[in-house]
């Protein structure tokens, strides 16, 4: 689909316009609770290492390090590696080292980066043996792309540059700071362009190449490309001593720097010449540059060799270079007899950089890539070509790009995917407390295991089961089972034919307790499916999507709806004529559990109401389903609404257009527990209340890739890019109540005895302050903080006289699924009691009540996955009975309040029905119904119990 992503930098504000004043509020506080480092190692070498005096190597890598800006590292002989430096990028001390370093006379490292300082144009800087690092120049914007740096006999550097008046310059910068700009190549027939790295001779001067420019042109136009050798004396005179012509007999486009040989000559090497067939091929060469200016081709390369870099020469008086597209390292003799000495394997190492002649006579080099998972290597190797790895380097281990979205488990803390990264660069399974203690508990190999994982969610038994993208036995994806401790299993490997392929979304259990889910491709038609699996991996294809009118390719999670049915998206489809890519803009679609039955109950326009539905659907209160489609033609995206009936509605639009191939700004979706509608696009978070509401919440660095609410009432989330190194972020919102006020009116109860109910108050945002409003009728007797700073972890499930004092207590449920109580006397806090631990969050405390008669409160339970409701009979905060007093009641019914309605002194429970709207009472005595009638039928779902 081609899309235009209108930057989100003004998502907000946009939204704001669309939406009307009464959403443009104060920002809710966002907490960033974790930055992931999808490479934290960075790659291989991407220059020549240098021996230091101590005897160890270094050298620099261009990316990776704690903010993805490169690294130092020293390596001893033996392979003990140490970083010394992760590079931060901007005027702190460059980014994207490339050249190498080299050690001066103060026993500092000097080096130089391709950006970063100042203007972002390059930096030359200095680094200590102990990885220290002060910028020396900052270059001004366009006058950078630094070469490496020589130290002269004057004690002052001089290098080039790539940029600076187009065809680059030379400079001079003293041990001071002090610079000066020598020399402006200006290429053309009479001076080069593009100049690599300088070397000092023994007459003073400093010689170098330049890959294009010279006296012979190269086409039609008097292009004039070839390259030269020039030398350059200390003040900056330049003078061309050889024009490269290409074709047979000469070379062409210099690379690498010069080599001052042990012969007095200086040696370098071409890319291309050394061919009659046309003057800019060949296989390259190896030059001579005498002491007064005569340059002569000592061996022109055949076959696949292309020598990339400069040459060093080894003990045993031979040249030694890089060729074969950096796979090999070959030996060429001064008289021009050469052979390969070691062809890498992708084991060994892949683009290798020009070696580095040890003292103990091996060569010494790195490669940006390959090696044990293809983030480079350290190696050494004899003058006979036996090489020994010393590093293999390796990516970040915690992954990269979260973009599905989190889920919290039975122990409170948050589980969720990487899309990539990880030490196999195939994506991640961690975990995250509520505070932001981080874990990766599992990585993806890219094998059988899976790759490039799509979501989790809990299961009844306890362990996450999700899908992966790709990887699995027939590299169409797959899915699987965790424990939350970290124990895999591949569940099902898809084929990618009739059981479907390439899963885009993550799983739901339904209420017959098997999973479903969709696949993108693959299925009858090549369409995509949706699948059922049961919980031993046993997948049943459902639905074959078609294409067309039928729907194309979903990508997002199924929806369960109370009505028991599946509802989803299909990404493509819907046979919109306007939209002939992909057969249409895409459907909304419902499909029964058996399989069944399918039917198509929206198909996108893409002028009307958007195309590209990209986040799984939600249910509202009122029983409409909600969803966001990615983009539009004017206007954009849209949230939207459809109702059972089948009538839609757009709610916003979000101006990101359908006509580019980039992405468009992806949507989450969650309906929070007090019936707001969550909404996140691009990097905006964004509320709808019941009554129609707009609330802007929130504006994140980075796109929102998911959104889900917690048992402590906030939000929590993802951003596929974004935090330190751009690599993603786990998020917190603190969300205010629907009534969108900082503080919530929490609970009633007689607190101070005096048979009058009082008010207890909770401070939403920033903080978790209790307070209480002791009344006496309308008046507030007293209204302090009470217990301020608690937690927001932490919430009140409820108020009740537990130990028959007759003052009201407070049951607290915290982030972990632990039970406490306050037993109060009026304001004060009499005892705090740990009443049970690690309840799973499954279970909830739903309502407080006497329930035996015995004037102490009990406590009402449900279970959010399974239905069954639970009655704790308590004395004080001491558990007598705890049975279960109704299994698998329909989640479509929910309990709306606790108390006695039929003055037995015992407490019974009042029911609401969500679909139709019915109340229902349970008259209790203790846990046994005595009966359960419906006392009002079809109530409107406008009218709330609160």
């Amino acid at each position: 689909m081609k899309r235009v992503a209108v930057p989100f930098v003004l998502g907000l504000a946009t939204f704001v316009e669309l939406l009307g004043p009464s959403a443009a509020q104060a920002q809710t506080p966002v907490t960033i609770l974790h930055d992931f480092y999808g490479y934290p190692y960075g790659g291989g070498p991407s220059a020549p290492l240098v021996e230091g005096r101590d005897g160890n190597f270094y050298g620099i890598t261009s990316f990776g390090g704690s903010f993805n800006r490169g690294r130092a590292f020293r390596v001893t002989p033996a392979g003990t590696l140490t970083i010394l430096h992760d590079f931060k990028g901007g005027g702190a001390d460059g980014e994207a080292p490339s050249s190498k370093l080299i050690q001066g006379t103060d026993g500092n490292f000097y080096g130089t980066t391709a950006a970063g300082g100042a203007s972002n144009a390059g930096t030359v800087f200095r680094m200590t043996p102990a990885g220290a690092v002060t910028i020396v120049h900052a270059f001004a914007a366009h006058a950078g792309s630094p070469s490496s740096i020589t130290q002269a006999s004057d004690g002052s550097f001089y290098g080039t540059t790539g940029y600076a008046g187009n065809g680059g310059t030379a400079f001079r910068l003293a041990a001071d700071g002090t610079f000066v700009t020598l020399h402006v190549f200006v290429g053309g027939p009479t001076d080069g362009a593009g100049p690599g790295p300088l070397v000092q001779a023994a007459d003073g001067n400093f010689y170098g190449t330049t890959y294009s420019g010279g006296s012979n042109a190269c086409s039609s136009n008097d292009d004039y490309c070839f390259g030269t050798v020039f030398r350059m004396t200390p003040n900056g005179t330049v003078t061309i001593l050889h024009s490269f012509a290409g074709g047979l007999s000469d070379g062409a486009t210099p690379t690498g720097p010069l080599l001052a040989a042990t012969d007095g000559f200086l040696y370098g090497t071409t890319l291309e010449g050394g061919s009659d067939d046309c003057i800019l091929c060949g296989r390259g060469t190896v030059f001579r540059v005498s002491s007064t200016g005569t340059v002569t081709i000592v061996h022109f390369f055949g076959g696949t060799f292309f020598p990339d870099g400069g040459l060093v020469q080894a003990t045993d008086g031979s040249f030694y270079g890089v060729s074969e597209f950096g796979e090999a390292i070959f030996r060429i003799t001064a008289s021009g007899a050469t052979s390969v000495v070691h062809h890498f394997s992708d084991a060994e190492g892949r683009e290798l950089s020009t070696p580095t002649v040890g003292r103990d006579g091996y060569l010494y080099g790195g490669a940006a890539y390959g090696g044990t998972l293809n983030f480079g290597t350290l190696y050494k190797m004899t003058t006979t070509g036996a090489v020994t790895i010393l590093q293999s380097f390796f990516g970040g281990r915690e992954g990269a790009h979260p973009m599905t979205q989190l889920v919290q488990a039975s122990d409170g803390n948050f589980y969720g995917t990487t899309y990539d990264g990880g030490l196999y660069n195939h994506g991640t399974i961690f975990r995250v407390t509520s505070s932001g203690a981080f874990t990766t508990i599992y990585t993806f190999g890219g094998g059988v295991d899976g790759g490039y994982p799509q979501g989790l969610v809990q299961g009844r038994d306890g362990t996450l089961y999700g899908t992966t993208y790709r990887n699995g036995a027939y590299d169409a994806g797959t899915t699987f089972q965790i424990t939350l401790d970290g124990r895999l299993t591949t569940l099902h490997w898809f084929r990618g034919d009739k059981d479907g392929g390439f899963p885009s979304a993550g799983l739901i259990q339904a209420n017959d307790g098997n999973f479903y889910g969709t696949t993108y491709g693959g299925g009858a038609f090549n369409r995509g499916t949706a699948f059922r699996m049961t919980p031993d991996g046993s997948v049943s294809v459902l639905h074959d999507f078609v294409g067309g009118a039928d729907g194309a390719h979903p990508t997002t999670a199924l929806l369960q709806a109370t009505d028991g049915d599946l509802y989803g998206t299909t990404s493509g489809g819907g046979g919109n004529t306007d939209f002939p890519l992909y057969d249409g803009p895409g459907t909304v679609y419902r499909l029964t559990t058996s399989g069944d039955a399918y039917a198509v109950l929206h198909r996108f326009n893409i002028v009307n109401d958007g195309g590209d539905p990209n986040a799984s659907l939600a249910q509202g209160i009122d029983h409409n389903l909600y969803g966001a489609t990615g983009c539009g033609t004017s206007r954009g995206g849209a949230l939207f609404r459809l109702a059972p009936s089948g009538a839609f509605a757009t709610l916003a639009f979000n101006g990101s257009r359908c006509d580019d191939d980039s992405s468009p700004p992806p949507n989450a979706l969650v309906r929070g527990s007090d019936g707001t509608l969550y909404w996140a696009n691009g990097g905006s978070v964004f509320a709808l209340s019941p009554a129609g509401t707009w609330t802007s919440l929130a504006g994140l660095p980075s796109w929102v890739t998911s959104l889900m609410q917690a048992a402590d009432g906030r939000l929590y989330g993802t951003t596929r890019f974004g935090g330190a190194v751009n690599a993603g972020t786990v998020f917190r919102v603190d969300v205010p109540h629907a009534s969108f006020g900082t503080h919530v009116h929490a609970a009633l109860g007689d607190f101070d005895g005096d048979g009058k109910a009082d008010l207890v108050w909770r401070q939403q945002v920033p903080v978790g302050d209790v307070a209480m409003w002791l009344m006496d009728s309308v008046t507030v007797k007293q209204g302090p903080v009470v217990a301020p700073g608690m937690p927001l972890s932490w919430q009140i499930a409820g108020v009740g006289d537990l130990d028959g004092d007759g003052h009201t207590d407070f049951v607290w449920r915290d982030g972990t699924g632990g039970l406490w109580a306050w037993l109060m006397s009026g304001l004060t806090v009499k005892q705090y009691l740990d009443v049970a631990s690690n309840v799973p969050l499954a279970w909830q405390v739903v309502g407080l009540g006497d329930l035996d008669g015995d004037g102490k409160a009990d406590l009402v339970w449900r279970g959010m996955q399974t239905g069954d409701v639970a009655v704790w009979l308590m004395n004080g905060v001491t558990v007598k009975q705890a049975p279960v007093v109704a299994p698998g009641v329909p989640l479509t019914w929910q309990i709306a309040g606790v108390g006695d309605l039929d003055g037995d002194r015992k407490a019974d429970l009042v029911w609401r029905e969500l679909q139709t709207g019915d109340l229902a009472v349970w008259l209790m005595n203790g846990v046994t119904v005595k009966q359960a009638p419906v006392v009002a039928a079809g109530v409107p779902l406008t009218w709330q119990i609160q």
